[in-house]
């Protein structure tokens, strides 16, 4: 046989095996295809539902954004000088105590101008005690030359009367007139003396001032050449070395403080409405974004979430504060999570110490509401939801929504206890199908309740 014919008889072998191979798999499927309907129609569409349940739900308030130190502190030269000492664990990153020396500038040159000082003070001090001395002085010298006057003035009057009775001359009467005369100068003068002290005494009053102010001024710049942390944090940027000069406004370190952390994150302002508790409510946006933010209960109870991690890393905290600005366009506003001791946990693996720049989720517990019926978000199509009833039939039911948080649905009317809310996406959806329950999940308590 020829090479062309084995050829021929090879191919057509591969061709029967392959359309033999198709009638059979095309046989198959027809089969599960009747047995699939077969079942389907003997016991209806598997879904999966939720019973619903009333519960008390607390709204939440949900945003992300950065942490952020309660408090940052920036060391400033305020005086110019050399830096004699620098803190021997003066780095990125080390923590340091409330009140530890961190920087010291030369301040021999404010010690001078101190000792300067001081002697202007002690020479304006006793000029001072020198007019008091010399007011007294002259506040005696005027009453004796008043008296003096007076003499003079009786010995004149004397003469006159003399002169009346022809018992003196007019020569006499010109000399006690001069003697009067001269002690009216003199008792002038003292008195014109005695005025001018109050100007003088607040010329030394002034100068005595000015000398206090400078000493003031020196210790305090004795004051500022010695820098201390103002509370127990970390550092986080140094600028200073020892013996460099340094100027006035040079920014020598930072610090942040470890006390408390704070998270800023965006939320909706019109979520507000269904979060807020009631005795915060107000009809005026400008009042809501500027309460004291507390309750009777006290703070407003709040979460940190680790955002990007797998692991569930979260840190109590409350709110702090809304900041007064509202966008325009978005309608979002920005909120301040408060949390205390962030670096309580260092050293411990099951939660890290809540460091600056960590991505977090904060979450806000506002108002509870009472006696809903909360849902996946996914099982309310529209305002309505599928409900598979006794009969197992798909019932559609109109619902009343409350709101909606994350995943979850809040339904305050159109449900009762008991109802088998369908989860599953039916498509399509037409009352009276014949649905049988597959599983019966259950809402994660903490996307409803903190």
């Amino acid at each position: 046989m020829s090479s062309t014919g084995i050829f021929l008889k090879r191919s057509l072998a591969a061709i029967l095996v392959l359309a033999a191979g198709v009638f059979v798999t095309a046989a198959l499927m027809k089969n599960k295809g009747k047995t699939d309907a077969t079942a389907a129609g003997d016991s209806g569409r598997v879904v999966r539902y939720i019973t619903a349940e009333k519960r008390d739900v607390p709204a939440q308030l949900r945003g992300y954004g950065n942490i952020k130190p309660a408090t940052t502190w920036t060391a400033v030269a305020q005086v110019s000088g050399s830096v004699v000492f620098k803190y021997e664990h003066l780095d990125t990153g080390q923590p340091v105590a409330r009140g530890t020396v961190l920087i010291r500038i030369d301040d021999s040159d404010y010690q001078l101008s101190l000792k300067q000082q001081q002697a202007a003070k002690a020479e304006a001090e006793q000029a001072l005690a020198v007019l008091n001395l010399q007011e007294e002085n002259l506040q005696r010298d005027q009453e004796i030359l008043r008296q003096q006057l007076q003499i003079a003035e009786a010995d004149l009057q004397r003469a006159q009367d003399a002169l009346a009775r022809q018992a003196a001359n007019q020569k006499d009467i010109d000399a006690r007139q001069q003697n009067v005369l001269t002690k009216r100068a003199l008792l002038q003068t003292n008195e014109n003396t005695l005025k001018l002290i109050p100007a003088q005494r607040a010329e030394q009053q002034a100068v005595l001032e000015a000398a206090q102010a400078a000493i003031d001024k020196a210790k305090l710049n004795i004051r500022r050449c010695t820098i201390r942390a103002p509370f127990t944090g970390r550092v986080r940027m140094v600028n200073v070395e020892a013996d460099r000069n340094v100027r006035v406004g040079d920014e020598l370190l930072e610090l942040f403080s470890v006390d408390a952390a704070e998270l800023y994150c965006q939320v909706a302002l019109d979520d507000l409405k269904y979060w807020l508790p009631e005795e915060l409510m107000s009809p005026l946006e400008s009042d809501m974004l500027n309460k004291p933010w507390e309750t009777r209960d006290g703070p407003i109870r709040g979460e940190v979430i680790l955002a990007g991690t797998s692991q569930d890393v979260r840190w109590e905290g409350k709110l702090d504060r809304f900041l007064g600005e509202l966008d325009p366009f978005t309608r979002m506003v920005t909120v301040v999570i408060r949390v205390d001791n962030p670096y309580e946990n260092l050293g411990r693996a099951e939660r890290p110490p809540l460091v600056e720049g960590m991505f977090c989720e904060g979450v806000l517990f506002g108002r509870v509401h009472e006696n809903v019926f909360p849902l996946p978000a996914r099982a309310v199509h529209q305002g309505r939801v599928y409900i598979m009833n006794k009969a197992g039939e798909l019932e559609i039911r109109p619902v009343s929504l409350r709101f909606v948080q994350g995943d979850t649905a809040i339904v305050d009317k159109g449900l009762q206890e008991g109802d088998r809310v369908v989860v599953t996406d039916l498509y399509p959806a037409v009352a009276g199908m014949k649905l049988r329950g597959e599983e019966e999940i259950k809402l994660q308590v903490a996307e409803v309740q903190p």
